[in-house]
């Protein structure tokens, strides 16, 4: 197995005729130490299975192979599974899948993720993996935009993205990936969080469309107080509003990042 650095990596892409797609948010780490720490993140033990989201040409991989009991890799562009495949060569423990992640259904019981995505996908690859798919994984460490990475941590201000992770694990911040560290470089930083998934999520399954629902109203008006997300919904006027909030138990003048989980609970049951 080859270690995939930078001077490789562009050999490798240049002897192929390939680059990076800006269709597939392509942008490699290619520093070394980072790739180790995202590894480490993971916490694997021996007998877990672990499967990649976005390999790219292996730099990730390389590492988590010769930790997980069984490496399973997502990579939807044919051309990165071939080099991948090139790269890497015949591993015992790796399958590689070339398929949508968001139409993937793990079938361990015993699993984490670890994805470098498109940050475009960012929501809808936690919903299908937190809500959707049957078998939950354990754990989700995720490279993403760092404001998008800070957005889901801040423990003060909730947004609609945290929520929808929030609901379901506790996401931590981990460390910032400088743009340097890539290749080609992007226009902006990246970091890694850690989601470690509840058992159950803290809103009933039965419950999530209408609490997301009421959540989505609330932070439809941007910087605007609850009061006047609420009305511009035109569900309810003003008086009965000011009902749903006293009976809620929350000031209609707050503003939506401020209200917690049971609170967007409590007022999701009035709608």
């Amino acid at each position: 197995m080859q270690t995939i650095n930078l001077p490789f990596l562009k050999k490798e892409l240049r002897k192929l005729g390939l680059s990076a797609k800006k269709a597939f948010g392509q942008n490699f780490l290619v520093n070394q130490n980072m790739l180790q720490n995202i590894c480490e993140a993971a916490a694997i033990s021996s007998n877990e299975t672990i499967i990649e989201i976005g390999p790219g040409p292996g730099g990730l991989t390389q590492y988590l192979v010769k930790q997980a009991q069984r490496l399973i890799t997502i990579e939807l562009d044919p051309d990165m599974i071939a080099l991948l495949q090139n790269n890497l060569g015949k591993i015992d423990n790796l399958e590689v899948i070339n398929i949508n992640a968001l139409e993937y259904i793990p079938k361990d019981e015993n699993y984490k993720i670890v994805a470098n995505i498109p940050y475009h996908i960012t929501s809808p690859l936690l919903r299908h993996y937190l809500l959707e798919v049957d078998k939950k994984p354990s754990q989700v460490v995720l490279m993403i935009q760092d404001e998008v990475a800070r957005k889901i941590t801040d423990p003060k201000n909730n947004s609609v993205l945290s929520l929808q992770v929030k609901v379901f694990g506790k996401p931590e911040y981990l460390f910032k990936v400088p743009k340097e560290d890539f290749y080609p470089a992007p226009k902006i930083d990246s970091a890694v969080i850690s989601i470690k998934a509840f058992e159950k999520p803290l809103v009933a399954k039965d419950k999530l469309e209408i609490f997301f629902k009421t959540v989505k109203i609330g932070f439809s008006q941007k910087r605007k107080k609850l009061m006047n997300s609420f009305l511009a919904n035109g569900r309810f006027d003003k008086t009965e509003l000011e009902n749903i909030f006293q009976k809620a138990g929350i000031d209609s003048n707050r503003r939506p990042q401020t209200l917690s989980i049971e609170e967007w609970k409590n007022l999701a049951t009035f709608f």
